[in-house]
């Protein structure tokens, strides 16, 4: 990154030493010294993006220094429930295959679809709660987090 701040550092010079020798002729080319100066500009840009990305890195790092063992616990929770909701949502979908085919045969059972739409909704109630209780635990961990860091 240092690199890249350098050479764009150098390139904003060369443009600025351009623009003082038109500047220093005897008929000044307006036009070439508009458009160096529009080159710089765009330089100075590159550098003050590259410079706040570099410091918005920084500020993550410093984040999971700081917190990271919320950070920890947090992907570790993902990873659990992740497993739980895949196995969920397996399950949902065998339910779904199971109802397409009574859905196919005639004449349809009505009561077996009516049983599988009731365990379909089930299992997305399942996932739902699933999600719902993993944010919940993720804020638990934020919020533990952050008051451990005020007192």
């Amino acid at each position: 990154m240092q690199k890249k701040k350098s050479e764009i550092k150098e390139k904003i010079e060369k443009v600025k030493a351009e623009i003082k020798a038109l500047k220093a002729e005897e008929t000044v080319d307006e036009e070439a010294v508009t458009k160096l100066k529009e080159e710089e500009k765009a330089l100075k840009d590159e550098l003050r993006a590259k410079r706040d990305a570099l410091k918005e890195e920084i500020d993550r790092i410093k984040l999971v220094a700081e917190f990271g063992n919320a950070i920890v616990q947090i992907e570790e929770q993902q990873a659990l429930f992740a497993e739980k909701i895949a196995a969920l949502e397996e399950k949902k979908e065998e339910v779904k295959a199971e109802l397409k085919k009574l859905r196919e045969t005639k004449p349809v059972d009505k009561e077996a679809v009516d049983e599988l739409t009731k365990q379909e909704k089930s299992l997305n109630d399942q996932i739902r709660v699933e999600k719902e209780t993993l944010e919940t635990i993720i804020e638990d961990i934020l919020y533990a987090a952050i008051t451990k860091k005020a007192v």
